[in-house]
């Protein structure tokens, strides 16, 4: 077989090589496997006699490389100074483009003096440089992390005036080529437009107009990279949660963007759904060399991945050692302890310490039965009997279990109400905003708690449109709480909270849980603990267990406070001998 010319981007078979037909054969720890042998191929060609930088140019998952994979030709010194390298691994082919690359570094320089919307400063004194890698943005709601993130996306439409820039690779940003930066953002059917799921891959390659062959070899290889296949002839509408969310960004992905920037991308995802998610976004990054800015207040997996974290307060650039970590000291200020030392510390306080618990005692407010819903001919739901207790009730369970159609046919939304006098919260709460000003919005009177009033005070004459989506469903909590109903349905009411607001919201929550039955539909599972006076877990539309919080969450796995998880390192004897459980 005749030898390929390497002097341009090129395509060659395994079997050019003399490697052979071999698949999912990804290499890694020294690169054993197909990965090894193509390295060593590529090494024995004169254009390579240098060798290379690193062999994470040729394997992702040895190494997580900071932008594209890097291979550097013997003679490059007389050409670009950097070629960069993609690989994707087919079941015969590998395919190679090599295209001089520019400067590596600097992705985004950002000079902002000033951001206004509406008359109201949201930004200000910004001067930050963002480089390849992955690039984490934190700070409390409202201070500004969306605004700022819609500044670095091209030719998206933005409110208010900018004074400063915004640059990408030195281009101004709205000057930047179609497809160079993608966008996947909090809710996936706000961003989805297709019916069919293969169309949805394909059509954002369609309005650059991308060759139809190409487009067809690009879906082919990103629906299977992305693991889609099962359901990449399915209507868009029939997926989960997670399924949407991960198509979205399959969908940018195809258009081979060199960063994606995710806003608040699993606020709506299930605790698996979410890790899901995030160990996608890790393997595209590794294996494809892109480059991710990240706004996420719910940050456990993803901080540890980061390259870069920075921090936004009141729209400004804050130091975290001042506001960051009476929030999150778990991460930055938490002792540095193995978990041998964990238990042993555990242990001595169980010495020293007496614990008692106690389940909390159930009221029961009411039991539904006989519930049955379809659309078409898919059952949705069917529970023989499901419990209101009094108090919180919190409805957990995976994306597409049932939990918001449930919730819908308890407050009428498909005609007859189920409960009488029960109102329902939207996950969208723009919908629900009516009034200029949040104060408006509430109807708030002079009666009601001070503290209530102190909570809402930085807000109250702000349009809701315009506040932060934390303050925005915490308002809308709040104007259904004040509604005069019996029961009132949260359908994940702390999405975009960060830990602060979220601590407003169950005070909000403990004002009115003995004048009504509250139920609360959520992935967040530390709240569940924390909050809920009974929990039900739904599955494929029908109850797998319910009952107080203590009884429903310790015998899970996966749905169950962080908290729980650091004593499951001790096994049930020792805990029972400590006395930390009954």
């Amino acid at each position: 077989m005749e030898p390929h010319d390497f002097s341009n981007p090129f395509d060659f078979h395994l079997d050019q090589l003399g490697i052979g037909k071999r698949t999912g054969d990804r290499g890694c720890d020294g690169m054993p496997g197909v990965w090894q042998q193509i390295a060593d191929k590529l090494y024995s060609i004169p254009a390579f006699a240098g060798g290379y930088p690193d062999y994470g140019s040729i394997c992702g998952n040895c190494r997580a490389a900071k932008g594209k994979r890097t291979i550097l030709p013997a003679d490059s010194a007389d050409r670009d100074p950097f070629w960069s390298g993609k690989y994707f691994h087919y079941v015969s082919i590998v395919r190679v483009d090599l295209v001089a690359d520019r400067k590596r570094g600097t992705m985004i320089e950002i000079a902002i003096e000033k951001k206004e919307i509406g008359g109201t400063p949201i930004l200000s004194d910004i001067k930050w440089k963002i480089e390849e890698g992955i690039t984490l943005i934190m700070g409390p709601s409202g201070s500004g992390k969306t605004t700022l993130l819609r500044e670095m996306i091209p030719r998206i439409n933005r409110v208010g005036t900018l004074e400063g820039t915004v640059c990408y690779r030195g281009m101004p940003i709205d000057e930047v080529p179609a497809g160079t930066i993608g966008y996947v953002g909090q809710n996936p059917d706000n961003q989805l437009v297709c019916d069919k799921v293969w169309h949805e891959l394909a059509f954002g390659l369609e309005n650059i107009a991308v060759p139809a062959k190409t487009i067809r070899n690009r879906v082919a290889e990103i629906a299977t990279y992305f693991g889609i296949e099962s359901w990449f002839h399915k209507g868009v509408a029939e997926l989960s949660g997670g399924q949407k969310q991960k198509l979205a960004l399959a969908s940018v992905i195809c258009m081979d963007p060199e960063m994606v920037v995710l806003d608040e991308p699993t606020s709506q995802l299930d605790p698996i759904s979410a890790r899901m998610f995030w160990e996608m976004v890790v393997r595209v990054h590794e294996e494809m060399g892109i480059s991710f800015v990240i706004v996420e207040h719910d940050s456990e997996y993803i901080y540890e991945k980061a390259d870069k974290v920075l921090w936004l307060s009141e729209g400004m650039t804050g130091s975290y050692q001042r506001r960051f970590l009476p929030w999150q000291r778990r991460i930055l200020d938490a002792p540095q302890m193995s978990l041998t030392e964990v238990r042993q510390k555990i242990r001595k306080l169980a010495e020293k310490t007496e614990i008692h618990t106690e389940p909390r005692e159930v009221r029961v407010w009411q039991k539904v039965r006989n519930i049955r819903k379809a659309y078409g001919n898919e059952n949705v739901l069917n529970i023989p009997q499901i419990t209101i207790a009094a108090g919180v009730n919190c409805w957990i369970g995976p994306n597409g279990a049932g939990k918001t159609t449930l919730g819908k046919m308890f407050s009428g939304y498909f005609g007859k109400k189920m409960i009488k006098r029960c109102v329902m919260m939207p996950q969208d709460v723009l919908t629900i905003f009516t009034k200029d000003t949040v104060r408006d919005e509430l109807d708030v009177e002079d009666d009601i708690p001070e503290e209530l009033q102190e909570m809402i005070a930085p807000i109250a004459d702000r349009n809701p449109l315009d506040c932060s989506g934390g303050e925005q469903h915490l308002t809308a909590s709040l104007k259904f709480l004040m509604k005069h109903a019996d029961v009132v349905i949260l359908d994940e009411p702390t999405k975009g909270m960060d830990p602060r607001m979220k601590e407003n919201f169950q005070k909000v929550v403990n004002m009115f849980r003995e004048k009504k039955q509250i139920i609360i539909i959520t992935h967040d599972i530390d709240l569940v603990g924390e909050i809920a006076d009974y929990v039900v877990f739904l599955f494929e539309g029908d109850v797998a267990s319910e009952g107080e919080p203590h009884e429903v969450l310790m015998q899970n796995l996966v749905y169950k406070p962080q908290v729980s998880t650091l004593f499951d390192c001790i096994n049930t004897k020792e805990m029972e001998d400590a006395g930390l459980v009954m």
